[in-house]
């Protein structure tokens, strides 16, 4: 329940795992305590922005950096009359006056554990840089080094901007293409019955509203989960062009009412532009590719 209750009010990844490491028994490196001495290899698969040792998975072979007080703000900032809300504030107010020797114990026992990330959102912006090097030669690129965060909205206006700055700049023979990775965040709690969508989809909704006034020609944008998942969809995301644009135009939908609602799936759908790969079972979270042609 309180997954889902901060997941629809746009709390972030970080805030999620700050709770669930306070409230678990192997997060937050108390895996270590349950297994006997010798040697620990940890693979880790980075779906966390900044790739965060103690917050990916929670964390289960390192030593916690969080504290219950740290839980209780997360839990403050999106309050709720659930019965379960105020069971859990009891749970952290409890945690945050005993006092114990449970750190020093994980940190004895991270000695002899090897932490090692082998897949990340950084390593797939590489390799899909490299990719396009060998088989489509761009001469520009708008490569997006620190990850992106945040609401998805405001984010789909730094990537418009971004988008029509290059159009602006392309010459002939010139195509540049845009790579950036992160995860972005939906809020619900305003909307009493919202639609249906991930924040994928939303955010590449909010780039087509940027354009709708002026079109999007030479311009192709798309936004997908590396997961092949985007909120409770079939789809990974979603992708727009010139040619998107018109058909939702030729069939008088209404974007803005769409974005307004929360509903991008119905409306990609109608446009045959969701993005669906299906499942990858491998997570390192979101990647964004836009090209603009000359």
């Amino acid at each position: 329940w309180i997954t889902k209750h901060l997941s629809q009010s746009g709390a972030t990844i970080q805030e999620l795992n700050t709770l669930r490491i306070c409230l678990s028994k192997v997060k937050g490196g108390k895996l270590l305590q349950h297994i006997p001495q010798g040697r620990v290899v940890s693979l880790i698969i980075s779906d966390i922005v900044g790739d965060p040792l103690d917050l990916i998975a929670s964390g289960p072979t390192v030593p916690a950096s969080v504290t219950p007080e740290a839980a209780l703000q997360v839990l403050k900032q999106y309050p709720h009359s659930h019965p379960t809300y105020q069971y859990l504030i009891n749970i952290l107010l409890q945690q945050s006056q005993q006092s114990t020797n449970l750190q020093n114990h994980q940190q004895q026992k991270l000695i002899r554990c090897d932490n090692n990330i082998i897949a990340s959102n950084s390593l797939a912006l590489n390799f899909a840089r490299s990719v396009s090097n060998v088989y489509y030669k761009f001469k520009e690129y708008a490569y997006e080094a620190d990850p992106f965060a945040g609401d998805a909205r405001a984010h789909a206006k730094l990537v418009a901007q971004k988008l029509r700055s290059a159009r602006n700049y392309v010459t002939k023979g010139v195509d540049i293409l845009y790579l950036a990775g992160g995860e972005t965040t939906v809020n619900l709690s305003d909307t009493p019955q919202p639609g249906k969508g991930g924040r994928n989809q939303e955010v590449v909704l909010a780039v087509l509203c940027e354009f709708w006034e002026t079109g999007m020609e030479g311009i192709y944008f798309l936004s997908g989960g590396t997961d092949g998942e985007d909120g409770p969809t079939d789809a990974a995301g979603a992708f727009i062009h010139q040619g998107i644009w018109q058909q939702a135009n030729d069939l008088n939908l209404d974007p803005f009412a769409y974005l307004d609602r929360h509903d991008a799936y119905h409306f990609f759908k109608q446009l045959d532009a969701l993005f669906i790969t299906g499942p990858t079972h491998t997570n390192v979270m979101d990647i964004e590719i836009g090209i603009v042609a000359s």
